[in-house]
């Protein structure tokens, strides 16, 4: 096995904070518009299972002291908060290969075991750490190392409460990382551990863990387009709202082997595939999804999901009306089509911005029914939709002079006819059926030239 030859120690310059509330202890949703199962998806039941390989004494290969060497950290940051405040001084050190699970044993608070692993290109990095004594409380490091550079720096920590796995997440590009075992709390012992790294990742990574502060921070309105780069994989996605709305719209796709989940009422939720949910929590409140492998399935990291959300519609103005036929437009009272009838308008939330990704219902009578359209906002909050119109007979007539022209056109026009001199038109948000904006239109059915002066 390769010795180590040198380590460049690193007293990481930041100012030292706790881990902030897994999601379970800080979420504060009220309410789902659409049931849906309860998830049984276990995420940590399959971690390091296997037979381990235990790590051998005469393996070490270089003892390690503290040492005053101080460097800050001019590297991106791939978490998406500070990492946590940590002094390495390890023990023992050994190098070894990924994907293979190791045992170790530590049995005196505070000391340290360093295991580096080698990195053959930029990858996401997942170490993962198991005790055997559920009552003995270890924590895991993950370390970006540069032998050649010279720097060592940590890049995040699992500090879970004794019994659980201990996790470990970064995307990294140096040479090689180092995985930091230490016992915090107990007698300690024996512990398996294993290091991963994967190279189909997406561009949200990491996005492993369910601690608050590292989940990634998602626009409303930003569609999410990622993958499982692993069987194990479970994404994260926080979502906070304006201080103005407390509803969430959300739609997600993806294949059969991806579950996507609501956390709801401290519980998590299946949302169906190519289903719209409106969820509610507290005004400005932050909203929490995650993706995971579907029980039963093995995903694919070239299969992606997807994840769309908006504010609810609180109301629709700069309404419009157009066609492209070329009509005398003597019913007055209405928007005169014959073929086509486009209709648009600009959407808003309650405090008064554009709603990207929001749904308007558009219902327009056409000869003797209705025809219904769902049209969703862009970018800029706009929506717009255009209806075909049949044939029609129209009665009665409307015989009118054109306003226009010399000499002057006497014209007979027919048009249908919908309870009323004029068609009416309904716009509406899709979540407020009541809110509804009515408009004109006359649907032409033929336009005759009867006289002239």
């Amino acid at each position: 096995m390769k010795s180590l030859k040198f380590i460049v120690l690193i007293l990481l310059l930041a100012t030292p904070a706790a881990f902030s509330a897994t999601i379970e202890e800080s979420a504060d949703w009220v309410d789902a518009d659409q049931s849906a199962e309860i998830s049984t998806a276990n995420t940590t039941s399959t971690l390091l299972s296997g037979k381990a390989k235990k790590i051998r004494r005469p393996e070490l290969t270089k003892s390690i002291v503290n040492a005053p060497t101080v460097m800050t950290n001019t590297a991106p940051m791939t978490t998406m908060t500070a990492p946590p405040s940590h002094s390495i001084n390890c023990a023992l050190a050994y190098n070894l290969n990924e994907d293979e699970l190791y045992s170790d044993s530590i049995s005196t608070v505070g000391e340290q075991h360093c295991y580096i692993m080698p990195l053959n290109q930029q990858s996401k990095v997942v170490g993962q750490l198991a005790a055997t004594d559920p009552a003995s409380d270890f924590n895991l490091y993950l370390y970006e190392y540069d032998s050649v550079q010279g720097f060592l720096n940590v890049i995040d920590g699992g500090e879970v409460p004794a019994g659980s796995v201990e996790a470990t997440y970064g995307v990294l590009s140096t040479p090689s990382y180092i995985l930091v075992a230490e016992l915090m709390v107990g007698s300690g012992g024996s512990f398996n551990f294993l290091g991963n790294s994967y190279t189909n990742y997406d561009s949200y990574e990491p996005s492993d863990s369910p601690m608050t502060d590292e989940i990634p921070a998602i626009t409303v309105g930003q569609t999410v387009t990622a993958n499982l780069d692993n069987p194990s994989d479970v994404d994260y996605y926080a979502y906070t709202l304006k201080s103005t709305e407390s509803q969430l719209k959300i739609t997600s796709s993806g294949s059969p082997e991806h579950q996507v989940e609501a956390f709801i009422n401290s519980s998590w939720v299946v949302l169906n595939h190519d289903s719209t949910y409106s969820l509610t929590g507290s005004l400005g409140s932050t909203m929490y999804f995650r993706a995971l492998a579907t029980p039963g399935t093995t995903p694919s990291a070239l299969n992606n999901y997807q994840l769309k959300t908006s504010y609810l519609v609180s109301n629709i103005t700069d309404i419009s009306m157009w066609t492209t036929d070329n009509l005398t437009n003597l019913v007055w009272e209405a928007k005169n089509a014959h073929s086509n009838l486009g209709i648009g308008g600009t959407a808003l939330d309650s405090s008064g911005d554009p709603v990207v990704g929001g749904s308007v219902v558009i219902s327009v009578p056409i000869v003797d029914q209705w025809q219904t359209q769902v049209v969703l906002t862009n970018t800029l909050g706009r929506f717009s939709y255009s209806f075909d119109l049949p044939g029609c007979s129209g009665n009665p007539p409307l015989e009118k002079w054109s306003n226009y022209g010399s000499p002057a056109t006497y014209w007979r026009i027919y048009y249908d006819l919908w309870n009323s001199q004029t068609s009416q038109i309904h716009v509406q948000p899709l979540n407020q059926p009541g809110n509804v904006i009515n408009l004109n239109y006359a649907h032409i059915c033929d336009e005759q030239v009867i006289g002239t002066r």
